[in-house]
């Protein structure tokens, strides 16, 4: 599949879909399902020195390059990272592999990124599986790569009802757990085999572990286990089915 030439939007120079194989009868069987969040005041953006671009507000971003399955059904941030492999591709902190959330449900996610993640004018909402990747010119490259070996990948129900978080040495991020109903592996299956593809991408990994995790913000120690039941009570859980994963870059 060729690449298009590179075109920016918002921050994002490339947003790339790639399907995970599924049948018409399992298509039925897990049709996503959206349950809608709960009204939220349209987000602000924090004073990071960037506008807050349509894709950052919730809209839908624009597709490029969307592929289908084999099928035919439809460390300074920026800097290049050594090679951990033969393959001798540099890895940055503009790309990255990921899952999103339905679009329907950035609105309600933003609301909360909005006041507290400074990454919010940079990345749409999503949970990382393979960050730091590759630059986008590989782009083409890696998705060929990829569509083998996520035809052997079926899709999942993925769930968003609770708030976790990662404690720092000054503050704590607090994240929407991905869960997986019926299949609590699904999602480490799934960024298993990314690995097996790109094993030089194993940044995501700490401890001998993969935690799926969607960022909403960052909290003072003393403030984030109030901050996790204010937000869980006024949340609306987001259900979908994983049926396919994101390549995704930005430009600044």
């Amino acid at each position: 599949l060729e690449w298009p030439t590179p075109t920016r939007i918002a921050t994002h120079r490339h947003l790339q879909r790639l399907r995970l194989p599924t049948s018409a009868r399992h298509a039925r069987a897990r049709a996503p399902r959206t349950f809608a969040p709960a009204a939220a005041a349209a987000p602000r953006a924090r004073a990071v020195g960037a506008a807050v671009s349509p894709v950052d507000r919730g809209d839908a971003p624009r597709r490029i390059g969307t592929m289908a399955d084999k099928r035919g059904k439809g460390k300074g941030k920026g800097k290049a990272s050594e090679p951990k492999s033969g393959r001798g591709w540099a890895k940055v902190h503009k790309s990255a592999l990921i899952v999103a959330p339905p679009e329907e449900a950035f609105a309600a996610i933003n609301a909360i990124r909005a006041e507290h993640d400074k990454a919010y004018p940079r990345w749409m909402p999503h949970v990382n599986t393979l960050y730091p990747f590759f630059e986008d010119s590989r782009f083409g490259d890696a998705e060929k790569l990829l569509r083998a070996r996520l035809a052997d990948v079926r899709p999942f129900t993925c769930r968003l009802a609770r708030f976790g978080h990662f404690a720092h040495k000054r503050n704590c991020t607090v994240w929407l757990e991905p869960e997986t109903p019926g299949d609590a592996e699904a999602f480490k299956r799934l960024h298993a085999a990314l690995l097996e593809v790109f094993p030089e991408c194993d940044d995501t990994v700490r401890g001998g572990t993969f935690t799926p995790h969607l960022t909403c913000g960052q909290w003072l120690p003393r403030d984030v286990e109030a901050a996790k039941a204010e937000l869980g009570e006024g949340w609306t859980a987001v259900e979908w089915v994983v049926d396919h994963v994101q390549l995704i870059s930005r430009s600044d």
